[in-house]
């Protein structure tokens, strides 16, 4: 046989790993008196092994806003977004490097993707404090310094998907038409994400190994960014798995979040009409 196999010959680059995650949500609304089943969350993620150190990967989203109310037809309010384009790169000394877009290694519950989830929606206090997922654009270093402590550093435009409550409160504005924009460098993502005044970031975290079945999860977060906003939290999370063979497991967890951001109230939450 002269017939030659040559895909084995091609680069590393050439076969990239490929995932499809599908979250759908069904829900019933007494009002509408129907039934809706969402895609609420469709991803797909790539990656790429450009080398042994060296991985890129990319992740696309299509999301879909519950509505039960008002959402009819299975894709009509579903939207495609790029969530994360970055590359990781493995370095000496247990450390390891990003850059791009991804999500913050900060919080518990924010840098997880939306069908990770361990809840049906996202806690309101981390939609409320974060803005949503950590989404970042920039550089993170991550050490594990030893085998149950991971510390991880960053430095990026701003940290979360959407505006924060802080941002709804402080400094925003509304034109004559209707409109609305913000006098601070924090802006709902699609909108210009500035560099002028980056966000700095750092965590935390260690596992404690309670028994040969329970161990407990700490991790401690801080973050400092555009015209005052701070972010700290502290997470925990108790592990049981009875039997390692098994996918029994048990898991409890929580955080604590803190947000704050100095500014001016804007009219609409002062409660001014605008005359001066």
């Amino acid at each position: 046989d002269h017939h030659h196999d040559h895909h084995h010959h091609l680069p590393a680059w050439f076969h990239p790993e490929i995932a499809l995650a599908a979250d759908m949500v069904t829900s019933y609304s007494r009002l509408a008196d129907q039934w809706n089943m969402v895609p609420r969350n469709l991803e797909l993620m790539a990656l790429l092994p450009l080398g042994r150190e060296i991985r890129a990967y990319v992740s696309l989203n299509a999301e879909t806003p519950l509505a039960p109310a008002e959402s009819e037809r299975l894709f009509r309010h579903t939207h495609l977004v790029l969530e994360e384009a970055a590359l990781a790169i493995s370095l000496p000394r247990g450390l390891e490097l990003k850059a791009g877009q991804f999500f913050a290694n900060f919080t518990m519950e924010g840098k997880l993707h939306t069908h990770e989830l361990p809840f049906v929606d996202r806690p309101p206090s981390v939609q409320a404090v974060v803005g949503g997922e950590t989404l970042a654009r920039g550089v993170e270093l991550a050490w594990q310094a030893r085998p149950y402590l991971r510390l991880t550093g960053g430095l990026v435009d701003h940290i979360g998907h959407d505006t924060p409550a802080t941002n709804r409160l402080y400094g925003e504005t509304h034109d004559e038409g209707g409109g609305h924009h913000h006098h601070d460098g924090a802006t709902v993502f699609g909108e210009r994400r500035s560099f002028a005044s980056p966000t700095v970031y750092g965590r935390a975290a260690t596992l404690l190994e309670l028994d040969g079945h329970t161990s407990l999860h700490l991790g401690l977060n801080y973050a400092h960014g555009e015209h005052g906003r701070h972010i700290a939290s502290v997470d925990a999370k108790l592990d049981w798995q009875p039997d390692a063979s098994r996918v029994d497991r048990f898991e409890l967890g929580g955080e604590a979040l803190f947000g704050r951001q100095s500014g001016t109230l804007s009219e609409e939450a002062s409660g001014h009409d605008g005359s001066r």
